[in-house]
This record gives C-alpha cells, structure tokens and sequence, in this order.
C-alpha cells in the first residue's frame, strides 16, 4: 500500500511538473491571440461552470473512497458494477443538468458575453461548444475517480498527459490560423472525448476491473448514501469554488472581462504555489489515519510537527520567490505591462498565502480524524467573507481591492482553523510557533535578503538573471534549512523512516 501511496504521488508530481511546463509556454500564446477580452471570456465561462457543476467536487472523492471499500482480490463483483454504473450515471446526469442550462444560455441571452460591436451569433457559438465539452467532462471525471479508488494515479494519469501535450502542440501550430476562442474550446472537447473513451476501454480490460456500462444497475440508494457521505467534502469544494471563481465574475461585472486577465495572471503564481503544497501533503492523510486507527497519537503528532515543517518551508520560502520575482517574471514571460499591473497584487496575495498556509497540513489531519466537517463551515465563512469584501473593496480599490478581500478573509478564518486543529493536538500553539514557524521564518528572511540584494547587482532583464536571482535563493535556503530549522533528532527520525521505507 505505502509503494502504491508513493508511486502515485510520484505519478501526480509528473503530472503537476508537466502542467506548469505547459502554462509557461501556453499562456503568452493565450493572451496573445485571445486579446484581453476574450482570454477573460474563457475564464468566466470556467468560473459559470465551476459554480453550477458544485456537485462534483463532493462526488469526486466519495467515488474513489467507495471504489476503494469495495475491491477485492477477485476483481470486481457486482458491488462495484452497481458503483461503477451508479457513480458513472450520477456524474453524467450532473453533466446533461449543466450542459442544458448552457444550451438555453447560448439561445435566450449570449449578448451579455459580447462586446457592444460584438458578432452576438459568434459567442452564442462558443457557449453551445462549451456546454458540449462539459457534457463529457463529468463522466469523464467520474472514471478518473475509479482509476484514483483502484490506485492506477500512474495509468489515468500519463493519458491525461500525453493529451495535454498533444493538445498544446495542436493549439500552438493553428490558434494563429483559425478562431482562437472556438478552437480552444474545440480542442478541449476533442480532448476530454479522447480520455473519455481511453479511459473506458482500459477499465473494460480485466487488469483494470472489467467494468462493463448496464444502467440497470444504477441504484437510487446508493446516490443518497454517497451524497451523505460527501456532504462535508461538497461543502468544503462548493466554498473552495466560491473562493476560486468568484474574483474573475465580480471583476468581469465592476471592470470588464478585458481586466480579469492581470489579476489572473498574479492569481495564477499563488494558485501553482497552492498546489505545490497540496501535493507535498498528499501521502500525510493515509499515514495519520493509520496512527490514528492504532492509537499512536504520538506518532502521529510527530510526523504532524516535522511534515508541517517541511511542507510550510516550502510554501515560505516559494512565496518569497514570488514576491520578489514574480513581476519581473511576468514581464519577461507576458510582458512589461502585465509586470507592472500584476506587481501589488502579487505582494498582496502572497501575503495571505503566508498565513492562510500557516498549518498547511490542517485539511489532511482533520480528514484522518473525521473532524473536517468544521472546515466545511469555516471554508464556507472565509468564501462569503471574501466575495462581500470583494464587492465593497473592487469599485473602490479596483483589482487591488480583489487582493485585499482574499487576504482579509484569510487573516480572519486562519485563527480559527488553527484553533480547531489545536484541540485535537498534544502540543500547543505556542510551542509550533517556536519549534515551526520561527525557525522557518528565520531561514526564509535570510533567503529573501539575499536575493534582494542578488537582485539590486544584477536585476531582472533577462531569462538568466531571472534564474540567477532563483539560484541565489535557492541555494542559500537549503544550507540554511539544512543547518537551522533541522535538528538531530529530527535528522535520526528522517533517516529512520527513509531506512524502513527501504526495507517495506
């Protein structure tokens, strides 16, 4: 199981590494030939979809936790076709549900999406292939999960790859010859109905459970018990959409879509940033629930203390990164006038992410305790803070204040996520602060200074010395990590566990 856990890992760092090689070299290409206007369009349809497909960030989990349950040694019984059926016909129902309300958009009122001198026929168009992708994308995200429930991250996870690469290549050679917003669209489509049908052939195969399609077996009761059980996972994703969508649709109205592209693009590092962290959390929730289910609470506070170290170093001393050279990056990677639109907004939001990251490990070890339910509401909190700050702070503040919200709102729930954490801890607030976060702090200070002032000699006018500055950074913050924030002790438990991991 911890060889699966790890390899799987491994397969979703590939693939994470793969997506942002694709971001850097796409996203110029994007804005590019969109235009403003148009780039901001496509995030608002992602937005419109992101809130009215809310329903699946609760199944998406609960299928690969049920498929997990249910397997066995002799591969799929009938238990797991009635979950395959029920799962795969649920997701789709949600997908026909979304993609009707998007037919009837593109028929009644697709003006709001043009600009005044805008072909009104072109965007009904592009609502019309939109709510043709989302059709296939449920589905298809309900067979990720039985890949995800059966522990095949490596298999589901290089299709998706390989077609993102394609997809990439494609859309690099032709958005210059064709409509680039259709052809974006359409390549998406083509793409999702690729996976799709890959992906169900696979699971056809015995070696992947010989699931076979028989709607026959879709089972009202089952629905209402993995509602249930993805009650609290839906209420945290339906905050974390909230907070995820909101800014570009509140920009959108106040601004115009032509705007939401410079907050998007500072938006974009702290979301990488996000995801980097989630992903080195990833193998902790299994390992809490096994201590958990043992009785070892000492254990399990163990690896607790010395993941959040690491985890929150990395998250640190990668908001210091981009804090520093994230302006400059963005403008020798979009250009100047992005840099400097982008430059407050990136020191903003970098500062809520230094503290809304402060227990990165939090969400993991909740879960393993079954006391995430209380997250459910605080995610739920922080979302309405954000959008009710967002909408007093944007006409005021313009994009600025869409950075201000986000951060105030996680200044003012971070306290209490803290707190819910700490009631189920041995340790205390007091003793993490001195035993984690000060001896992060410290190393990551010294790693800023030092690329400020690598900065001040050589700047940011060129790839080089953007790497340069990196370099500096990076360097200086492992010797110091190293030699600072890890002790003996630690160090002996490290390798201790490298030396089990070896041997299992």
């Amino acid at each position: 199981m911890l060889r699966s856990l790890l390899a799987s890992t491994a397969s979703n760092g590939a693939r994470f590494v793969v997506a942002l090689v694709v971001t850097f070299v796409m996203t110029p290409v994007y804005i590019n030939q969109l235009g403003n206007y148009d780039y901001g369009i496509w995030e608002i349809l992602g937005s419109v979809v992101g809130y009215l497909g809310l329903l699946d960030m609760g199944l998406r989990p609960t299928i690969s936790r049920f498929i997990a349950y249910a397997r066995n040694d002799q591969g799929v019984g009938d238990s797991q076709q009635v979950l395959f059926n029920t799962s795969l016909g649920l997701m789709q129902g949600v997908g026909i549900t979304i993609s009707l309300i998007l037919a009837g958009w593109s028929l009644t009122f697709p003006n709001i999406l043009a600009p005044a001198d805008g072909a009104v026929a072109r965007y009904a168009f592009v609502i019309q292939l939109f709510a043709l992708h989302v059709l296939l994308s449920f589905p298809y995200f309900a067979l990720e999960s039985v890949f995800e429930g059966r522990l095949c991250y490596t298999t589901k996870n290089n299709i998706a790859i390989a077609h993102q690469v394609l997809g990439a290549v494609f859309l690099y050679q032709y958005l210059p010859v064709f409509d680039p917003l259709i052809l974006l669209i359409a390549v998406n489509l083509a793409t999702t109905a690729s996976k799709l049908i890959l992906l169900l052939a696979l699971l056809h195969l015995s070696n992947f459970g010989a699931y076979r399609i028989r709607p026959t077996l879709f089972r009202g009761e089952l629905v209402r018990r993995m509602l249930r059980f993805g009650s609290k996972s839906l209420l945290q994703g339906i905050a974390g959409q909230v907070s995820k969508r909101a800014d570009a649709v509140l920009i959108g109205i106040f601004l115009g879509p032509q705007k939401i592209v410079f907050y998007n693009l500072a938006h974009m590092l702290l979301q990488r940033l996000s995801s980097l962290t989630q992903l080195a959390g990833h193998a902790f929730m299994p390992a809490f629930s096994t201590f958990h289910g043992a009785g070892e609470q000492g254990r399990m506070e163990q690896y607790f203390f010395i993941g959040t170290r690491y985890v929150y170093a990395l998250h640190a001393a990668t908001c210091a990164a981009i804090a520093i050279v994230g302006a400059g990056f963005l403008q020798l990677w979009i250009g100047p006038d992005y840099g400097s639109e982008a430059r407050p907004l990136i020191w903003v939001l970098v500062a809520g992410a230094l503290i809304a990251g402060s227990l990165p490990l939090h969400n993991r070890f909740l879960t393993a305790l079954d006391r995430h339910g209380q997250l459910a509401i605080l995610y739920s909190l922080r979302a309405a803070l954000n959008v009710i700050l967002t909408i007093i702070l944007l006409p005021v503040m313009g994009l600025l204040g869409v950075a201000v919200a986000t951060m105030l709102a996680q200044a003012i729930i971070t306290p209490l996520i803290w707190r819910a954490v700490f009631r189920e801890l041995q340790g205390t607030v007091g003793e993490y602060i001195r035993q984690t976060l000060a001896p992060v702090f410290g190393v990551v200070s010294v790693m800023a200074v030092i690329m400020l002032i690598t900065r001040a000699f050589i700047g940011i006018e060129s790839w080089l010395s953007l790497f340069g500055v990196l370099a500096a950074g990076g360097v200086s913050f492992l010797l110091l990590f190293s030699l600072i924030a890890t002790g003996e002790t630690e160090r002996a438990f490290l390798r201790a566990t490298i030396q089990r991991l070896r041997h299992q």
